[in-house]
């Protein structure tokens, strides 16, 4: 693939001046026309005003020039008015989406809140000189990016499905009325973060837990920190609540020993059996308790509930019985996110190598068939196209048939005649762009789980199969092997519960083998 290396200023036009700008201040919660600014939201807002709305300087890329954001749109919309960009191909021989997919991989330099555009039009992009290469790059990219936009979705859904459970399970507020100092406890003293053993664990700060879901973000060793104040030790079983700004619903679930900031209250149950730590993070999480720390956070230019005010609040504490049921469901959801949790990461590594090999012309997209929308000149411009596509995909997705499939999760699928691309939802177009590319999963035990079922289904075998097997298999794909990973993951096959791998008597030659146990066709 031929690549020329082109300057900004040659592939795309500023058509910024073309569009009719809507002031923040105009957006409608809801409406007929969406509105694209610079922020992280795909769509800001709506507009009813069709005069507003770009028709004709389709498709275009939407660059914010203070936040860095690039968006790809190829439907009618409205411009917001603050700092966004409106970018253009120049010329038929460029293909838009392909230059989305450059711009986002140009090394843009972080300027805090200034304007980032002047070193965007300094910048020179990649282009293949085909144009069909072109596309065919923008369609393997855009697959792998629907792929991690379905993951995300799963996981959004996931967490939105356990609050409408838990307020189906306890909007009736039946139970005991307690308040919430009768049954937490918050920890109390600071210890030094700058001395062993706590400067070798990690730290959470508020800025580490993502606002609704709790997960945790960047996370660093105390020693690495720079940090000058006390932190407060938890252990596994505590829940963290960040008191600073108590509408960002930061609320997380320990499962590891660590420090946290001044910031965050390390909280536990002053008996576990009275009150599950799943339960109360979901009341501290209901809408209810975020009235009441609204209510009563001191600071008005940074909101914060202090202990007296979160010890005050009153709710009623269901049975242990229905905690348990719904810490149960939690739990078979968290599997489920996990597994999710652990195929985007492995798709945004993907998405990355990919993208390297493309501005490289190094992807091989000779086997690529092109699909409509892609073959085309460029998008067609329809109403229709309005609203994005995974909206639509949201509105379509059985809220009641996916809590139902929680209920029932056993977090396996079968996988006996199932490749490891499909059980990862990956099309045959993205494998065959580059040989080899399963090698960019070997994080996954899954890898593993595959290449022994796939070469050992229904038989016995030794150490030393595995260990031709796999040779056989790297030297094949001309890589070099590393021993001790996949000894590791056999070892840990053998140690599951329940097991992957087992060991079994072979009588015709007297001596003790492996064989995979039914465990092993389940991922």
């Amino acid at each position: 693939m031929e690549i020329n290396i082109k300057p900004f200023l040659k592939v795309l036009e500023d058509s910024t001046r073309k569009f009719h700008k809507v002031p923040k201040s105009h957006y409608l919660e809801s409406g007929i026309f969406p509105i694209v600014d610079q922020s992280k939201d795909f769509i800001a807002g709506y507009t009813n005003d069709e005069n507003v709305i770009n028709k004709d300087n389709l498709p275009v890329i939407i660059f914010g020039d203070h936040t860095r954001a690039i968006k790809f749109i190829d439907f009618p919309i409205a411009l917001g008015a603050d700092g966004a960009k409106a970018l253009t191909s120049k010329s038929k021989d460029f293909y838009s989406k392909y230059l989305y997919y450059a711009l986002k991989n140009f090394d843009l330099p972080d300027a805090g809140y200034s304007r980032h555009f002047k070193f965007l039009k300094d910048g020179k992009f990649p282009i293949p000189k085909e144009i069909d290469d072109q596309k065919r790059i923008a369609q393997v990219l855009s697959d792998c990016e629907n792929l991690i936009a379905q993951r995300k979705e799963s996981i959004a859904l996931l967490d939105k499905l356990m609050k409408s459970t838990f307020l189906e399970m306890f909007g009736d507020r039946k139970g005991e009325e307690v308040s919430m100092g009768e049954v937490i406890n918050i920890q109390n003293g600071l210890v030094d973060p700058n001395t062993k053993p706590y400067s070798e664990m990690y730290h959470v700060g508020g800025a580490n837990i993502e606002p609704n879901t709790g997960k945790l973000i960047n996370l660093k060793k105390a020693g690495n920190e720079n940090l000058i104040s006390g932190k407060y030790l938890f252990e596994p079983g505590y829940l963290l609540y960040s008191k600073i700004r108590p509408y960002l619903n930061k609320v997380s679930v320990m499962d590891f020993t660590g420090i946290c900031s001044a910031d965050v209250y390390p909280i536990k149950p002053k008996n576990s059996k009275k009150l599950n730590i799943h339960f109360l993070k979901y009341e501290l999480q209901s809408q209810r308790f975020l009235s009441h720390a609204k209510n009563n956070s001191g600071r008005a230019n940074i909101p914060k509930i202090n202990r007296k005010a979160l010890n005050a609040y009153k709710f009623k504490l269901a049975g242990p019985e229905k905690q348990l049921q719904f810490a149960e469901i939690v739990e078979k959801a968290e599997q489920s996110k996990q597994l999710y949790q652990s195929h985007l990461m492995q798709l945004e590594n993907l998405y990355g190598r990919l993208s390297q090999d493309a501005f490289k012309g190094e992807l091989d997209t000779s086997r690529v068939v092109l699909r409509e929308g892609f073959s085309e000149n460029e998008s067609k411009n329809k109403f229709e196209n309005i609203v994005s596509k995974p909206s639509k995909r949201l509105k379509k997705l059985d809220v009641k048939e996916v809590k139902k499939a929680i209920l029932e999760f056993k977090g396996k699928r079968d996988i006996t005649e199932m490749t490891f691309f499909d059980y990862l939802g990956i099309p045959e177009e993205i494998r065959e762009t580059r040989d080899g590319i399963e090698f960019d999963f070997t994080r996954m035990d899954e890898f593993y789980q595959f290449l022994l079922k796939d070469a050992f289904q229904g038989k016995m075998f030794t150490y030393q199969d595995i260990e031709e097997e796999f040779y056989n298999y790297y030297n094949h794909n001309n890589l070099d092997i590393d021993y001790e990973p996949w000894k590791e993951i056999i070892f840990k096959f053998i140690d599951a519960k329940p097991p992957l791998i087992e060991q079994v008597f072979d009588e015709k030659e007297g001596g003790i083998k492996l064989k995979l146990t039914d465990e092993a066709y389940k991922a």
